[in-house]
């Protein structure tokens, strides 16, 4: 199953800034676009550091390792994971999560919604 983005909501983007979980987007290429307050909360990094970046830079891992996540997800709709994440002071931690792939309306990848729940909290 995948997300199909119908353009921007205001009501979306207070459910998710109402979330207590992670919540980022990443495009089509893996940079993400947008980084909610609890992944700067968790992370360390605040949404300006973020925005821009490879989210494999952030995963603790390769991009490439992450480019093939990012695959996955958008062939099966969405995709459970539990793996390291790196905090912005060199520690990790360990998140499990889906992320979803984001689909316009004519079938088209516009992205990917990760929701990440930190273990403990």
């Amino acid at each position: 199953m995948s997300f199909v983005l119908r353009g921007h909501d205001p009501v979306i983007a207070a459910i998710i800034g109402s979330i207590d979980d992670a919540v980022f987007t990443v495009d089509h290429a893996g940079y993400v676009t947008r980084w909610n307050a609890v992944a700067e909360r968790i992370t360390g990094y605040p949404a300006d550091e973020v925005v821009g970046r490879h989210v494999g830079a952030l995963a603790g891992g390769e991009d490439d390792d992450y480019e093939r996540v990012l695959q996955h997800a958008a062939q099966a709709g969405r995709l459970e994971l539990d793996r390291e994440w790196l905090r912005r002071d060199g520690t990790t931690f360990r998140a499990a999560g889906r992320i979803t792939a984001v689909r316009g309306e004519r079938g088209e990848l516009l992205g990917f919604v990760a929701v990440l729940r930190a273990a403990g909290g």
